[in-house]
């Protein structure tokens, strides 16, 4: 698997991390003193980066999308300041600021109890399923090995740690021209502007592969 920086870090502005263990979990935490870096889960892409202006909320990312920001459960602030001990945040309905250990912000976005909104995608894996060596129009597979029509899969992994998958289909068969076949969506969609951030970084990532999306249509289903 093959993944995507938008802006890969040189040696003079890139961050350490560290690994700590919560809950039995190893996740790594990046040093830069004004964000907060989560890697998940160890040999993963998944990921949270929160800066400042971003939000932060009670809750888990994923049932986060579920039932929506809006939930009336649920507290959320906007980041206002992130230092190497502290995070503060101002409640978005009330106005009031509150101020955390910076560590404690970092457990608890590893383990599920804060979550932050989605704004870029900094990985992107691109990888293609199956051959057309192998294709059988007649059937989807043939024990372990896939023989359906192949197809190229795409994974965006969003900074609020979920990832967002792509398939597109081949246009015609050894030609590198692909279409948009199926696309995962968090309920509500995606805002306009993160809608287009994630098309162009999985443009990106497609055209350094040696794909080319296109609108043109296979002439078969």
């Amino acid at each position: 698997m093959k993944r995507y920086e938008e802006d890969p870090a040189d040696e003079e502005t890139s961050t350490t991390t560290t690994t700590r263990r919560f809950e039995g979990l190893d996740a790594r935490f990046g040093s830069d003193p004004e964000e907060i870096y989560v890697e998940l889960r160890m040999g993963s892409p998944a990921y949270i980066h929160v800066r400042e202006g971003d939000y932060l909320q009670e809750g888990d990312a994923f049932h986060r999308e579920q039932i929506g920001m809006e939930s009336p459960t649920l507290e959320t602030w906007e980041v206002v300041d992130i230092t190497p001990e502290i995070t503060v945040g101002r409640d978005i309905d009330t106005g009031e600021g509150v101020t955390w250990p910076r560590e404690e912000v970092e457990k608890g976005l590893a383990i599920g109890r804060y979550s932050t909104n989605l704004t870029d995608f900094e990985w992107v894996s691109v990888y293609q399923v199956g051959r057309w060596g192998d294709y059988d129009p007649e059937g989807e597979g043939s024990g372990t090995r896939y023989t359906g029509r192949p197809y190229v899969s795409v994974v965006a992994y969003g900074d609020n740690g979920l990832k967002y998958g792509r398939r597109y289909r081949f246009v015609d068969p050894g030609s590198n021209e692909i279409y948009l076949w199926k696309a995962d969506e968090p309920r509500g969609g995606f805002s306009e502007e993160v809608a287009e951030r994630l098309d162009r970084r999985v443009r990106e990532a497609l055209k350094a592969e040696g794909y080319a999306v296109t609108e043109r249509r296979a002439t078969e289903a």
